[in-house]
């Protein structure tokens, strides 16, 4: 009976040793703020609400020393408001907000254009609307179009804590690590 339970102790030995070596997985932590590019040129004249926009990262997400998101990754985005100029001078405006990001993995990152800072929303004014005055002449004037041109750089956020759903040491495994430079 003795040796029965030495192996048995020995087993959750071993299985206790192996459950405490599992490093924690890599997490992108919301309000990591990014920079984007349109790659969708966006116009109020056109565009329609909840009209697919595309974008694409204009710099690295590097994490621990590993490329998470590489320059030039698209992510997806979605026109949340879009109203034509009209006359009296009223101009139109069109707004976007970025949906998320895959990652080479194929985590999706949630992504947003507000982060929480000491208990109240930061929004970097993003979605502008462009609006005329009103004149005395007003009436005989059309307003002007909202436009974003392709390759207008916005910055955004991640949404939340993203769980990449590998541990660091295999980072390398999935992505691009950077050396470190020697002095």
């Amino acid at each position: 009976m003795n040796r029965v339970l030495n192996w048995f102790l020995l087993f959750v030995v071993i299985m206790c040793s192996s459950c405490t070596a599992s490093a924690a997985n890599v997490i992108v932590p919301g309000g990591t703020e990014l920079v984007g590019e349109l790659v969708t040129p966006l116009n109020s004249k056109v565009a329609k609400k909840n009209d697919p926009v595309i974008f694409k990262l204009a710099q690295n997400l590097i994490i621990n020393n590993a490329v998470i998101l590489e320059k030039g990754t698209s992510g997806k985005a979605v026109v949340t408001r879009a109203h034509k100029a009209t006359y009296f001078g009223q101009g139109g405006g069109i707004g976007f907000k970025p949906e998320s990001i895959k990652t080479v993995n194929g985590v999706e990152i949630p992504l947003t254009f507000e982060v929480l800072k000491r208990g109240s929303a930061v929004n970097d004014a993003n979605m502008v609307v462009a609006t005329v005055g009103l004149g005395v002449f007003a009436a005989f004037f059309h307003g002007k179009n909202q436009t974003f041109p392709a390759g207008t750089r916005f910055k955004f956020f991640v949404e939340k804590d993203t769980d990449l759903g590998i541990d660091e040491t295999d980072l390398s495994k999935h992505f691009y690590i950077i050396k470190e430079k020697r002095t």
